[in-house]
């Protein structure tokens, strides 16, 4: 492995990317490297006592993944680590583009669901006069309009923004293809994936498939 020019490779990734990869190398004890290998039936880590932490950020979702790899497979976790790095991008642009062009749908929706959350918190007043015959009715409809945005937005794009629907559907069938080349290598066994979920409030990312 050419770890010099696996290093340069890293630096050019990250100085044009909008999501950077954090690299960490980390020397394992001997026995801690028998104790994965027996778990992981990977021998790999027997030979190098090291192993190689890729880490990406979603910081829209406050998410971290963790890759963690053999120093043998330092590569291969990197070219890994980049396609993760590329999903998150093309998820983010099909947000960014819901974002823009639906915001006042969006803002309607939200609206309406804090709407939802007061008129079931204050049930036992609102019972009296409700049009729904049971607290139980009035949480289904409640659940039906939080579950209805998908749809909403994907006919409102239908009828004011048909451009950007296409782009958004295009969009969607590249993820497929990075989607199925990280399935493919995780199916390869050489590397673990860890999700990190950080505290506080996330913002949520609109990557609809409306397909």
């Amino acid at each position: 492995m050419n770890f010099g020019s696996l290093i340069n490779a890293y630096n050019t990734f990250n100085s044009y990317s909008l999501n950077k990869i954090n690299l960490n190398i980390k020397k394992i004890s001997q026995q801690e490297s028998f104790i994965r290998a027996l778990h992981e039936s990977n021998c790999i880590l027997m030979r190098n006592h090291c192993e190689v932490t890729y880490e990406i950020e979603n910081k829209k979702e406050k998410v971290k993944h963790i890759i963690t790899v053999p120093l043998e497979f330092a590569i291969e976790g990197f070219e890994f680590s980049k396609l993760m790095c590329n999903q998150l991008s093309i998820r983010v642009h099909i947000h960014s583009i819901i974002a823009l062009t639906c915001q006042s749908l969006i803002d309607t929706y939200n609206k309406g669901v804090l709407g939802w959350i007061d008129y079931l918190s204050n049930w036992n007043e609102n019972k009296y006069l409700s049009v729904y015959k049971s607290y139980d009715e009035a949480t289904k409809s409640k659940d039906r309009f939080i579950h209805s945005l998908k749809a909403k937005l994907k006919e409102y794009l239908r009828r004011y923004y048909p451009l950007e629907l296409s782009k958004i559907n295009e969009l969607n069938l590249q993820l497929d293809d990075v989607n199925k080349t990280i399935r493919t290598i995780i199916e390869k066994n050489y590397l673990t994936i860890n999700t990190d979920i950080y505290a506080g409030n996330t913002e949520v990312l609109y990557d609809y498939d409306f397909r």
